[in-house]
């Protein structure tokens, strides 16, 4: 959901040349397709979904990327244990670019049932991070 939303953000600020966008996880889910419900809430908001399955984090990630954006406190301790020592730093927190909220989570609904609060949450700390990313183009 977080890569549909960001694409969406991306592309409508005109910034798809400038920021690519990719999603892996943490767990061993490979090649699992989207969520029927996480493709629900993306219709109904009028985002693409990803077209791509899941696949895992991996160590090359973080040399292939300048951020890396964690949803929990789990996401981001196992992606300190996948990532290269000396590329720890690009490790950041979904909420990390929203005043106020910077400890904040977003939980995955796979776990709660509740996707509506998650594309909220993804909604609210993934326009941050853009202009943060404004910022540093």
């Amino acid at each position: 959901m977080a890569e549909a939303i960001f694409t969406d953000l991306v592309k409508k600020a005109g910034l798809s040349e400038q920021i690519q966008v990719d999603s892996a996880s943490t767990n061993a889910i490979s090649g699992m397709a989207t969520d029927e419900r996480t493709l629900t809430i993306l219709q109904e908001h009028g985002i693409e979904p990803p077209q791509t399955a899941a696949r895992q984090l991996r160590a090359k990630d973080f040399s292939t990327s300048d951020y890396v954006i964690v949803m929990d406190k789990h996401n981001y301790l196992d992606a300190k244990r996948i990532a290269p020592i000396e590329l720890n730093a690009k490790i950041h927190s979904i909420y990390e670019q929203t005043p106020t909220k910077e400890d904040q989570v977003v939980i995955d609904p796979w776990y709660t049932n509740d996707f509506s609060t998650t594309y909220a949450n993804l909604s609210e700390a993934l326009p941050n991070w853009l202009n943060y990313l404004k910022t540093k183009l």
